[in-house]
Formats: C-alpha cells, sequence, structure tokens
C-alpha cells in the first residue's frame, strides 16, 4: 500500500497514553520489548515471539568444526530461530493504518465514514486487551512528517507485510534482499547490515488485521522503550474504543 492511500491513522491503546501522543509525546519500543511481551502473556497478539527475527525450518544441516572443517554432527530436522545484532534495539512506533476498505460510506477524503468490520474489530479487542481508547489521526502525511521530523537520524517508515512466517518465502526474500523475485537463483544470498531494518517490516499473516504502519529509526540504539517529543500538527480525535468501533464520521471543512 503507498502512503497516499492511507485515508487515517488509529493508535488503540489507554487513553492516559493516547492523550500523551495528541500532546506530542510519542512513545517508541523495540523488538525486544515486543518478545518479551509475548514470552509473559504466553500469546501472539501485541507481542510477537518472531518480531525482526527470521524463522527456518532447516533439513539435513551439518554442524563442522571451523578450522579443521571436519564434520561435528548431522541435524535432519531443525528450527532456526536467528536474531540480527542491533535490530532488537532500534526504536520502533507501530500504528493502525485505514483505507477506503474501512469505511461503510465514502464520499471523498474529507467526507466518510469509518467502520470497521467485526472481525477486525474483535481481532484488534482481542490482541490490545488493555485498550479503552482510539487516537484517530485524520491527517496521516502530516502526521508521518511530524513525527520524522523529530530525529536527527533517518527515520524509515512503511506499511508492514504479511507473510506465512513459518517459511521463508520468495516474496519476503525478495523484499529482504531488495530485488526482483525472478532474479532469485542459487543457493546462496547476502543480507546486507544495512538493510536489516527491513526484518522489522516483516510480520506473521496472523497479524493481517492490524493493518500496521510503523516508524523504525535504525541508526539509533535504544534498550528501553522511550518518549519523544515531537511537533503533532496533524488534526486527531480522541475517543472510547466501543465509540470508534460503532463508527465514527469524519468531515473536513474544505
Amino acid at each position: 500500500m503507498r502512503e497516499d492511500n492511507i485515508l487515517f491513522l488509529v493508535k488503540f491503546g489507554e487513553r492516559d497514553h493516547l492523550q500523551q501522543l495528541a500532546d506530542g509525546k510519542i512513545y517508541f519500543s523495540n523488538a525486544m520489548s515486543f518478545i518479551k511481551l509475548e514470552e509473559e502473556q504466553q500469546k501472539k497478539g501485541q507481542g510477537d515471539l518472531y518480531e525482526g527475527r527470521m524463522f527456518l525450518p532447516v533439513f539435513n544441516m551439518q554442524i563442522r568444526d571451523p578450522e579443521t572443517d571436519e564434520l561435528i554432527m548431522t541435524i535432519s530436522d531443525v528450527n532456526l530461530n536467528m536474531g540480527f545484532e542491533g535490530l532488537e534495539t532500534m526504536p520502533l512506533f507501530c500504528i493502525t493504518a485505514g483505507t477506503i476498505d474501512d469505511c461503510n460510506e465514502w464520499i471523498s477524503n474529507k467526507d466518510y465514514n469509518i467502520k470497521f468490520t467485526d472481525e477486525k474489530a474483535r481481532t484488534i479487542k482481542e490482541h490490545f486487551g488493555t485498550a479503552d481508547s482510539a487516537l484517530v489521526i485524520t491527517e496521516p502525511l502530516m502526521f508521518i512528517q511530524n513525527v520524522k521530523a523529530a530525529f536527527s537520524h533517518e527515520c524509515i517508515s512503511d506499511m508492514v507485510r504479511y507473510y506465512n512466517m513459518s517459511f521463508l518465502t520468495t516474496d519476503r526474500l525478495s523484499y529482504l534482499l531488495g530485488c526482483d523475485e525472478k532474479l532469485l537463483s542459487g543457493s546462496s544470498f547476502a543480507m546486507k547490515t544495512d538493510n536489516i531494518y527491513k526484518h522489522l517490516f516483516c510480520k506473521d499473516n496472523y497479524f493481517t488485521l492490524q493493518s500496521e504502519y510503523r516508524f523504525v529509526v535504525p541508526k539509533l540504539i535504544m534498550d528501553t522503550p522511550t518518549l519523544f517529543d515531537f511537533e503533532m500538527k496533524a488534526s486527531s480525535i480522541l475517543l472510547d474504543i466501543d465509540d470508534f468501533f460503532s463508527g465514527l464520521k469524519i468531515c473536513k471543512d474544505t
């Protein structure tokens, strides 16, 4: 999805935290926080054990001595959960992106009615169990610019791509390597460290209905979640989560 196809952004959470965002304080987490969250909750949803990681089922793996090349053992079937140095401490902010498909009435980009499907509403409530409110940002492109302007380091933003993360599929590999699927051939691939942040834009199909848009700051190290100040110029509406899922009319002045 292109950014200009985003009609609105919405952040689900506790009212006090969302008021902070509306007031110009944005809470960046990191991949390690999402990994720990699933470990603590023992379920997927807001947390994800495979956040920023690569899960690879491997068959007939050989382990050899690095000096003599002597075969130490052969493993016929193993699942590798691979992490990447520096990735788990990159600042990360997630928000839901809405499009015309999330409306039951659309006249123009200034006049529409937001109404999530029952399935999407139910899934988000399950995944964000402590959320009691929703902050709807009706000027998404301005918000994106506002957030990026808060950092001296490059802040990269994009839609999350959803894959079957149980396998390394050609479309995910193509995205991670930055090449066309048709160019994928052979038995070895080189993954540059400059692009490891792309793993944070890959999620399992289980999370598809979250429709995430993410911000990542690859060159900034952040060991713990942190609040950053930014100039919030985009218009927003804060309301109870049930009121949001009941339907929200947006009518901007021309």
